[in-house]
């Protein structure tokens, strides 16, 4: 089974340098269930070209505070689900966009023929409309796994025990993020429900490559709202080294992001 990952990117993004990067693989075991990264490179572009900083930010923003001179460095990627008797891939899963769906098919045939790939329901419909990024190729990239696809009509979506689909609407109409494990021992894949931590725990933030932006402006403040309270660990497709945080509130009364150590 899978839920797709970034085996193969076309991506919509500057491209690299052709520099060898070693790039870290993070691994996290929340309810016997383990999640691991699998990067496959990474872009590079100004913070600017995806996001909108909240009013009253400095000029320079986009090479200060969050940000580092040089550009925005970002990974793509996906993430590897190992249960008791299933590998998971997560990627497509989460939403249609092509830089999560451009390894789906080579040259007219299923990258992966044996296994089913879950995408919710209102995003297959968008892609079928042809609207959004189904101008650009998307069609032609997704068809050959049509019959491979299980579709997701709920809010809620159980795709194994302790892996659940759950709809977060905004950065497209069927975007999802992930929830993996039980109870109080769980951790959250947030695909592109958040491209950056910053957007999870300072307000104002817009994305550009949001569908609705108000709409996902408002999952955001309530997943944020949800992280800071259960204190699960969280991660987003190209949050920097696929790395898990937290949503904490700090001595000042403002909100945090904390790395969380696997070490």
């Amino acid at each position: 089974m899978t839920v797709a990952s970034g085996v193969r990117t076309d991506g919509f993004l500057p491209s690299p340098p052709t520099e060898e990067i070693v790039m870290p693989q993070e691994k996290l075991t929340v309810s016997g269930i383990s999640i691991e990264s699998v990067p496959d490179g990474w872009a590079q572009a100004p913070p600017g070209t995806l996001l909108v900083p909240p009013s009253g930010s400095p000029a320079d923003w986009e090479t200060s505070g969050w940000f580092e001179p040089g550009g925005w460095r970002f990974p793509l990627g996906g993430f590897l689900l190992r249960t008791a008797d299933r590998l998971i891939l997560v990627d497509a899963g989460t939403h249609l966009h092509r830089d999560h769906v451009g390894w789906l098919s080579v040259d007219g045939e299923p990258t992966f023929p044996a296994a089913a790939h879950h995408v919710h329901a209102a995003d297959w419909a968008t892609l079928e409309s042809g609207h959004g990024e189904a101008d650009m190729g998307m069609a032609d990239i997704v068809r050959p796994i049509g019959d491979l696809v299980r579709l997701a009509r709920a809010e809620r979506t159980e795709i194994a025990p302790g892996v659940l689909l759950r709809l977060v609407a905004g950065h497209t109409p069927g975007n999802c993020l992930i929830e993996v494990g039980e109870g109080e021992d769980r951790a959250f894949l947030l695909g592109d429900t958040a491209h950056h931590p910053a957007t999870l725990v300072e307000d104002g933030w817009l994305d550009k490559f949001d569908a609705d932006r108000d709409g996902a402006r408002k999952a955001r403040a309530q997943l944020a709202d949800e992280l800071e309270a259960s204190g699960i660990p969280a991660v987003g497709a190209h949050f920097d080294g696929c790395r898990f945080g937290r949503v904490i509130r700090g001595r000042d009364g403002s909100r945090r992001w904390e790395l969380v150590d696997l070490a």
